[in-house]
Formats: structure tokens, C-alpha cells, sequence
């Protein structure tokens, strides 16, 4: 009885209103009068009306009425009857009858209340209906995640009751509202009307933040902090080496970054900027390290992140002592070795691979990994001991005749499972039935792309039909192992090209020690010098091998130095490049951890001497090594990119460490502490443990990377004490909820004014990463909208709002690089519904040599109520702090 009884349960509805409305509609059409539809015209619209022949009716009406049309019966049923609708709404009888069951349009607007009411029960039904289905399948999803669901769907409800019913507001009532304000704007004792920034100036030009106002605060990503493209980035999750402008392309990928702790740990980018061309310099350290930023671009030092206008050869940067990052590659170990000799000792530029190397050990070694690939055969050429030995790998003509008749002893199968004949299949392929025929006795294959057509035509996947590859079956294919190194992107390399492929630098630890032992045992070398100093060294041609094998021993905590030498060569000098491992506890690292195929007896007496010499071979814990910059060179302007990554601010490019907003925070900070206005904070990029240590920071002025380090000093921690004490009484409220939409944004700002009955300020940071949740592609109609619901917001709560902007890289192009009103990225909608559009401008930033450092112009470029113009404020970089410019103070800023 209970579930009948339910399956009875009507959704709120009134009939009699609705034709009553409709009714009165076609009242006043029929008298000419349009009043009645200006009345109830926001205050219903077509979906709260019940019936469905009531919507028509309705639509109907209101398409006429904006057309500017009569409205009559006669209209309304020929509109409908045009689209063939006139029945489902009842037809011409039905019409006639509400306007004649309907004695006036007098009373419309009650009827229209009672449709809207009725209307609003519906969707709390549907919605409260949609919200407990929600719960039932769950399916894992967080409470939280649900009730901020729940909540924007009964918020949009009643969004859509704020927007009717909405009336003019008469003059004299507002008049009246006016000076009751400008009376207790007299009784103040400052021009101060909204909330104080904390910045005189400032405040003197805008009279403070003003409730209702949304405020842009904007500057540009990154302050060129750039590295150039072409700049390798290792992806710590797969161990591969990407270039930067390929993450930009993509904008995603995973970095390699260093905490507060000095610890290497995984991290994302949470931006991807092309920053257009710019002046580069290349930075060389003592290892041989390189990397080429923009003068800007900061590095770590002993004393912080500094940037590179600022630095001078001689310095120390911090550079990764180890990455200790590898991959899941699915090379096999043969083939891996074969990577690691052909590499080293290959001959790569001819029509057939070959490998030359005087150890016969290593020869064995050698031949034995390529029986990894079937269908290939070898060649000894020594020239009866004139020239070093040589191995010639070609495809095994034996082997080679065994596959062609597996495979016709497969097409012939198939062919039997099909019904096929050779004729039919000749008939589907386009081809003579003698090629089919010679395909059926081992005497010809299908090549190029006939296979795959063969295979569709069979239904049969190639591998199945051809279970050794085209190389090892068709006469005129390369070998298996020459089609292979052309894949890798090594055949036709000669010595100075070669360069270690991709697939090794995603090996896991294992197969990775491998490579490095077998490339080692061609052109790597272990000596004693005075009977008590052990070295390695490896040497190479190619600068890129050199690099990419610095690389992979940095991956097992290995530091090897890369120089440059001249080398005599046919009566020439030319450059050669030599990695040279001497700190002893990493030459025992290497020797007991990688090793070197071939040159076992040299191993053990480096190994006895290192034994001897240094019991322990762990080495150096710590993820920082302090490198010294050789050289800065300026290379003119090449194209540049960055990348924004959220807490640390930093990653690694080529081996380097690289780094990458303040104002709005100081304001927030001054509004909570000083002003114990309560303030919500939407931090979308930054997690709000790391905006605390920046207050902490700001507020006690102790350095912000003795913070991150907690390498405080005896003075610090009072000030940090005295930070604490003022914000653990703090009305401030962090939410770092990334990409958060509109909606979601209001939601829970008005549930924080529910809670704490008031709200003094809002900053969201920033307004690029937040998203609408719509399924659109266009960008710039995202940004609009969400605008104009941050707009929204302030008005309705009452309070200003500070949304953090970008700015786009259109200002890079012109020689005075401060902010304008075009420069905002997606600037139409952002600039049209702004109150107040602030720019912040570091002339040090573009120019390292500015007469203003340590300073910064805040720009006021719009105000509704107020001038435009510009302040000056001090900048404390290493407290990431904005104060009251003071002329005579000067701290050098680290970003």
C-alpha cells in the first residue's frame, strides 16, 4: 500500500492558475492591452508552468509579444498551427475557453506567484529526489563532494527566484538611503570608507576596498623567469627526458622538485607559459653543467634563490647531487647491451650494422645479445690482424627461407579455414593469382603495405601470419637489428651524432646500470695514479653522448665532470669530451654498483686500492651539490617558456634547479590581523600550508628560506613566536581546493558568512585557474563568465572581492613593459565588469640595473569612483612583502 500509494504522490501544481495566467494573457491581447504580460513577464517563464500544453501556450505568447505582434486568439493558434503544435496544446476550442472562463487579467500577478510557488516545490522535489540518489551511489565519493553538489543545485534554484520579481527601486527611496549613508560617513575619522589595504597611498586614491566592488589585481606569470626551449626536463615518473616545449604543448607532464627539506620529491606544474623570445644567457658550471634562461630567471644559492643578473662566476648554485628516478622500459638486458655497444664501438653508416672493439670478451658479449633477434647472422672481419676486429651483422639467409615457409604454411592454413581459394583471395586483393600462388609456396611474400591489407582480408593480425617480422622474412628488408636501430633513431648516426635514445632513460635501476657498464667497457677506462688515487673516466665525441651519459650517472648519485680536450686525429686536432669520475667514494660507488664488462682486473685493483683507502662507500646523503658557475655567456634572444609549480616553485631543467603573489596576501593579511575582519582565501594554486610559512614570513619578517629550510637563526624564532600569536587569533579562512568553479566559490563563501555572521574580504588566487564546469572550448567565454559571477558575488555578499589576474605576453614586445588594460589575459569581460583593475610593475625585473629596486609601482589603471594613477611600494623579496615605500630601504628581493 506504502509504494502505491507513493507511485500516487502528484508534483505540486494549480491548473486554475496556470489558465488563468494564459487566460489573462489573451485578455489583454484582445483589448490591446500589453500591460498584463509587462506584470508577470519576470516573474514566470515557460518552464514553470506545468502542463505541457501550457508551455506552448505560453511560449507562444511570448514569441508574439517580443515580435511586437497582436495577441489574440487567432495569433496565438496560427503560431502554433505553423508548427504543427496547435493540437498538443489543446487546439482552437481550448484557447477560446480560458479566455472566456478567465473574467479579467486583473489579478494576474497572484495567479503568477501561485505558478511560480508551485513551480519552485517541483524542483525542490526533483532536486531533493536527485540528492538522495546521489547518496544511494555514492560509489566512494567523499560526503563533502555531495553536499557541495546538493548545495549548488538548490543554490541555482534559488538564483533563478533572485532574478524575478525583481522592481525598479524609486529615487526619493534611495535618496533617503544615500544620505543616511553620507551621515555616517561624516562621523568617520578618515577618508577611509571600505577596507583598508594597509597602504596609505593607496588607500588615499580608493578610499578603501568598497563592499559590492570586484577588484583585479594582475601581473605577469613568471616576472621572465624563463629557460630556453630546446631545455630537457626529466619526467621523474617514467624517467624519460622531455623537452620543455613539448610540456607546453601538451600542458601536462610531471617534474622533479626540491622541498623545504632540500629533498627531491614528484611534482606538476600547475601552469605552462610561452613567454616569446627573449635575451638568454648560457650558465656553465665546474661538472660541465648547462642550462640558458633569461637574466631574470633565479637560481639556489647559499643565500637563496637569486636570480642570474644577480649572480657573477665564481658563485655556487644548488644543482641535484642525485636524481634517483628511473622507469619501467621493457628492453630486454641483450638488448640493452647492444644499445651500449653500438653507441660506443658501432659502425652505424653503412647498409649493415657492425660493431669494432679488440676484446674478445667483449666481442662474445657481444654476439651472444644478438640472438635476442631472430633472423640474424654475423660476420668476423679482421683483415688477418691488419685492422681491429669487426663484427658484421646482416640477416641470416638460412633463417631466412625457414620464415618465408612458415608463413606460407600459415596462409595456406587460413586460407583452408576460410573456404578461400586462391583465386578469391586474388579476386579481394586487386593482385594476379600467380602472386598469391607464390605467396602459398615460400617463393615470394606480400611487402609494404600489401601485408597489413593481406592480414585485414584474412581477419588475422600480422604477428600471427608473419610471427618473425618483415626483416626476418622479405629478401629485400633490412636486417631485424638494423630495422631496430633505425626505431631507436640510431642507424646512419656517425660518432659525433650518436646520442643516448629515449627508450634507455625510462630503464629501470637495473637494466640502466647495465647500459652504463657495457658503454664503460668500450669507451670508459679505471686507472691508479700514485699508487693511491682511483679514477674512471669514459670519452666520447659526441658532446650530446657525453651529456646524456653525465645524465644517467646522476641517476644512481654518481657527479662526473664533463670537460672538453683536443685530440690528435689525421693530423688534426679536434674536440673530444671526457667524463672523469674522481670523488673515491663515488668511484666505489661505481665500481661495486655498475661495474665494467671486460676490464675485471683493473675493476679489482681500483677496488682494493678504494677498500683500503675508504672503508664506507655510501655516499654523500643530501640531494643538493653546490656547484660553481664557470662561465655566463650571452646567447641574443631565442624563444623561451616556463613553468609554474605550485608550493615549491621550483624543478629541474638539465640537471639544474630552477625557480619559478604577494600584494593581494599583504592586503589580506592587514585586513584580518589588524582590522579582524574576517577574510576567505581561495588559493587554487598554492596548498595553504605554504601560504602559512609565507604569512609567517611576511608578518614576523624572518627569511623565507630559512623558513622553508628551518634554518633559523637565534633572532628568528621571537619573530616567528610574535607571527604566530598575532595570527592565532586570526580570523582568516584558507581553502586550496584547486580549480574551483563560480558556483562552488559561492557556495562555500556564503557558508563561511552563515558561520561567522559577517565577511570583511574575499581574494581568490587567481582567477585563470578557476573553471565553470560548462562543456566549452572557448576560453575566453569561460573567463567572461566567471567574471561576472565574481562580480556577482560581491554584490550579493556585500564585500570586496580580490581576484588575482594574468597578464598576457603581448607587454614582452614593447620596450616599456608596464601593464596596460589590453594586456589583461582574457581582458574584455574581466575589464568591463572590474570596479578597481590594479597592475603590479618591478622595473628590476626587466632591468637588473634599475635605479628602482626594491621597489614596485602599483597601478591603478581603472576605478568607477575614483582616479587612476600609481603608487610606490617597498618590496622585502626575502619576506615576500609589500610595504609604504621608504626611500632610504633597500632589500635585493628573491621571487
Amino acid at each position: 500500500m506504502a509504494d502505491s500509494y507513493e507511485s500516487l504522490k502528484i508534483p505540486p501544481h494549480s491548473i486554475e492558475a496556470e489558465q488563468s495566467v494564459l487566460g489573462g494573457l489573451l485578455l489583454s491581447g484582445l483589448a490591446n492591452d500589453n500591460t498584463a504580460w509587462d506584470t508577470i513577464a519576470d516573474k514566470v517563464v515557460e518552464e514553470d508552468f506545468y502542463r505541457q500544453d501550457h508551455r506552448l501556450i505560453f511560449r507562444a505568447i511570448a514569441d508574439l509579444v517580443e515580435d511586437s505582434k497582436p495577441l489574440d486568439l487567432v495569433t496565438v493558434s496560427e503560431w502554433l498551427k505553423q508548427r504543427n503544435e496547435l493540437e498538443n496544446a489543446g487546439g482552437f476550442a481550448y484557447l477560446a475557453t480560458m479566455a472566456k472562463d478567465t473574467p479579467s487579467a486583473a489579478n494576474i500577478k497572484a495567479y503568477a506567484e501561485i505558478v511560480r510557488e508551485k513551480s519552485v516545490l517541483r524542483q525542490l522535489i526533483t532536486v531533493g529526489t536527485g540528492i538522495a540518489d546521489s547518496a544511494f551511489t555514492a560509489q566512494g565519493r567523499p560526503s563533502k563532494a555531495l553536499l557541495d553538489e546538493a548545495e549548488q543545485k538548490v543554490f541555482k534554484i534559488a538564483e533563478q527566484g533572485g532574478k524575478q520579481g525583481q522592481v525598479f527601486k524609486s529615487l526619493k527611496n534611495l535618496l533617503k538611503v544615500s544620505l543616511a549613508h553620507i551621515e555616517e560617513l561624516s562621523k568617520l575619522d578618515s577618508n577611509i570608507t571600505g577596507v583598508s589595504t594597509g597602504y596609505a597611498q593607496l588607500d588615499e586614491m580608493t578610499s578603501g576596498l568598497q563592499k559590492g566592488d570586484l577588484i583585479i589585481v594582475a601581473g605577469r606569470p613568471s616576472m621572465g623567469k624563463c629557460i630556453v626551449a630546446g631545455s630537457r626536463v626529466l619526467d621523474p615518473t617514467t624517467g624519460r627526458l622531455v623537452l620543455i616545449d613539448d610540456l607546453v604543448t601538451r600542458q601536462q607532464g610531471s617534474l622533479a622538485t626540491l622541498d623545504a627539506q632540500f629533498r627531491l620529491q614528484v611534482t606538476q606544474p600547475s601552469q605552462f607559459v610561452d613567454d616569446g623570445m627573449k635575451p638568454v644567457f648560457r650558465v656553465r658550471t665546474a661538472l660541465g653543467r648547462e642550462i640558458t634562461t633569461t637574466a631574470s630567471h633565479p637560481f639556489l644559492t647559499l643565500q637563496g634563490w637569486k636570480k642570474l643578473a644577480e649572480l657573477a662566476v665564481g658563485q655556487c648554485i644548488g644543482v641535484p647531487r642525485v636524481l634517483p628516478f628511473f622507469g619501467q622500459g621493457a628492453l630486454s638486458e641483450q638488448r640493452t647491451k647492444l644499445i651500449a655497444y653500438f653507441l660506443t664501438d658501432g659502425g652505424l653508416t653503412q647498409t649493415c650494422p657492425q660493431f669494432t672493439n679488440i676484446n674478445p670478451r667483449i666481442r662474445d658479449d657481444f654476439t651472444a645479445a644478438l640472438r635476442d633477434f631472430p633472423g640474424v647472422s654475423w660476420r668476423l672481419e679482421d683483415s688477418k690482424g691488419t685492422r681491429t676486429p669487426s663484427v658484421r651483422v646482416m640477416t641470416d639467409s638460412e633463417f631466412l627461407q625457414v620464415s618465408r615457409q612458415d608463413f606460407a604454411h600459415r596462409l595456406k592454413q587460413r586460407l583452408t579455414e576460410l573456404s578461400l581459394s586462391l583465386t578469391g583471395l586474388a579476386r579481394q586483393l586487386g593482385v594476379a593469382v600467380a602472386t598469391v600462388h607464390y605467396w602459398t609456396v615460400g617463393k615470394a611474400v606480400p611487402a609494404g603495405d600489401m601485408l597489413g591489407i593481406l592480414c585485414r582480408e584474412l581477419q588475422l593480425e600480422p604477428q600471427v601470419l608473419m610471427p618473425h617480422g618483415t626483416a626476418a622474412t622479405t629478401r629485400s628488408a633490412p636486417s631485424p637489428v638494423t630495422e631496430w636501430l633505425q626505431a631507436l633513431g640510431l642507424m646512419g648516426k656517425s660518432a659525433h651524432g650518436k646520442r643516448v635514445p629515449d627508450a634507455v632513460f625510462e630503464l629501470p635501476r637495473a637494466l640502466m646500470a647495465t647500459f652504463l657498464n657495457r658503454a664503460f667497457a668500450c669507451d670508459g677506462s679505471v686507472y691508479v695514479q700514485n699508487g693511491d688515487q682511483v679514477g674512471i673516466s669514459y670519452s666520447t665525441v659526441s658532446k650530446p653522448l657525453a651529456r646524456d651519459m653525465q645524465h644517467l650517472l646522476l641517476r644512481f648519485g654518481i657527479l662526473a665532470k664533463l670537460r672538453e680536450r683536443q685530440i690528435q686525429y689525421r693530423g688534426e686536432y679536434r674536440p673530444a669530451y671526457e667524463l672523469r669520475i674522481t670523488h673515491q667514494q663515488h668511484v666505489r660507488y661505481f665500481l661495486e654498483t655498475i661495474g665494467v664488462h671486460g676490464k675485471e682486473e683493473a675493476v679489482q685493483q681500483a677496488l682494493a686500492v678504494s677498500q683500503r683507502k675508504f672503508p664506507n662507500a655510501d655516499l654523500v646523503s643530501g640531494d643538493v651539490y653546490w656547484d660553481e658557475i664557470e662561465s655566463i655567456e650571452c646567447l641574443g634572444e631565442q624563444q623561451v617558456y616556463d613553468l609554474s609549480v605550485p608550493e615549491t616553485h621550483n624543478f629541474v631543467a638539465e640537471d639544474v634547479l630552477v625557480h619559478n603573489t604577494t600584494f593581494s596576501m599583504n592586503i589580506a593579511e592587514y585586513a584580518a590581523a589588524h582590522k579582524k575582519l574576517p577574510t576567505a582565501i581561495f588559493s587554487m594554486e598554492m596548498p595553504a600550508e605554504q601560504l602559512t610559512l609565507r604569512m609567517l614570513s611576511s608578518m614576523g619578517r624572518v627569511d623565507q628560506h630559512r623558513i622553508r629550510t628551518g634554518k633559523l637563526t637565534d633572532e628568528d624564532w621571537p619573530r616567528i613566536a610574535t607571527a604566530v600569536k598575532i595570527f592565532s587569533d586570526v580570523p582568516m579562512f584558507i581553502d586550496d581546493s584547486p580549480a574551483l568553479s563560480p558556483t562552488e566559490v559561492r557556495a562555500r563563501a556564503r557558508r563561511l558568512m552563515r558561520e561567522h555572521g559577517q565577511l570583511g574580504l574575499i581574494v581568490l588566487d587567481y582567477l585563470q585557474l578557476m573553471q565553470t564546469g560548462s562543456a566549452t572550448d572557448n576560453r575566453t567565454a569561460e573567463i567572461s563568465e566567471i567574471s561576472r559571477s565574481l562580480k556577482s558575488l560581491a554584490k550579493e555578499l556585500s564585500v570586496p572581492v580580490i581576484a588575482l589576474s594574468q597578464l598576457n605576453r603581448s607587454l614582452e614586445q614593447r620596450p616599456n613593459k608596464r601593464p596596460i588594460m589590453s594586456d589583461l589575459r582574457e581582458s574584455g569581460a574581466i575589464e568591463q565588469d572590474a570596479d578597481l583593475i590594479i597592475f603590479i610593475y618591478r622595473d628590476e625585473v626587466y632591468n637588473p640595473e634599475s635605479p628602482d629596486k626594491g621597489t614596485a609601482e602599483i597601478i591603478i589603471a581603472k576605478q568607477r569612483n575614483g582616479p587612476i594613477g600609481s603608487v610606490r611600494l617597498t618590496f622585502l623579496g626575502k619576506y615576500t612583502r609589500f610595504e609604504n615605500f621608504t626611500p632610504d630601504i633597500y632589500t635585493p628581493g628573491f621571487e
